[in-house]
C-alpha cells in the first residue's frame, strides 16, 4: 500500500520497460482492504465423479478464515430434477483468524442421472465469490461383471 512495499529493482525494471514503449503508461490503484475479513472454501475433492446406482460419494473440502474469528454454517445443497435447491446437510464451524478446518460430507441414495450440487458458507463476509464451490456427479447403472478364478490349490500357503 506504499512505495516502500515495491522492491526497488522491480520498480526500476518496470520504469525501464515503460521507457522503451512511447505512449504507454501504467496506473497502479490500490484496491486492498486494510483489515480483511473473509471465510473461504477450498476446492471440492470427490471420492468419485461417476457412481453406480446405490453408490455413495464423499465430498471433502476445507474452510479457512482471514482477519476475523467467528462461526459459520457450511451447507451442502443438491438440485432436484426440476432444478430446485434441496438442502442435504449442514455443519457449523468455529474458526480463529488464520485457521483452516477440513469439512467432509457424505451423499448416498442418488438416482440414475446427472446430479449437480454445491457447498457454501452461509452468512456474509468481505468476498462472496469464494464462499461457494460447485460439483457434478453422474450416476449410472452398475456394470454386469463376472469374476472367474481357479480354485486355490490346497498345497499353496494361505496369506
Amino acid at each position: 500500500m506504499s512505495l516502500s512495499a515495491w522492491p526497488a529493482d522491480a520498480a526500476a525494471a518496470l520504469q525501464g520497460r515503460l521507457g522503451e514503449v512511447p505512449g504507454v503508461s501504467v496506473h497502479v490503484i490500490d484496491v486492498g482492504v486494510a483489515e480483511p475479513a473473509d471465510f473461504t472454501l477450498d476446492e471440492i475433492h470427490l471420492s468419485g465423479q461417476v457412481l453406480s446406482v446405490g453408490g455413495n460419494v464423499d465430498l471433502a473440502t476445507s474452510i479457512s478464515c482471514l482477519g476475523t474469528q467467528g462461526e459459520r454454517t457450511v451447507e451442502l445443497e443438491m438440485r432436484t430434477a426440476e432444478g430446485k435447491p434441496q438442502k442435504r446437510a449442514e455443519q457449523p464451524v468455529a474458526l480463529q483468524p488464520g485457521e483452516a478446518r477440513p469439512l467432509e460430507f457424505h451423499l448416498g441414495s442418488l438416482e440414475q442421472g446427472t446430479h449437480q450440487g454445491l457447498i457454501r458458507i452461509l452468512g456474509q463476509d468481505g468476498l462472496a465469490e469464494d464462499d461457494t464451490r460447485y460439483f457434478t456427479v453422474a450416476v449410472r447403472p452398475a456394470w454386469p461383471v463376472l469374476v472367474a478364478a481357479r480354485h486355490p490349490s490346497r498345497n499353496m500357503p494361505s496369506t
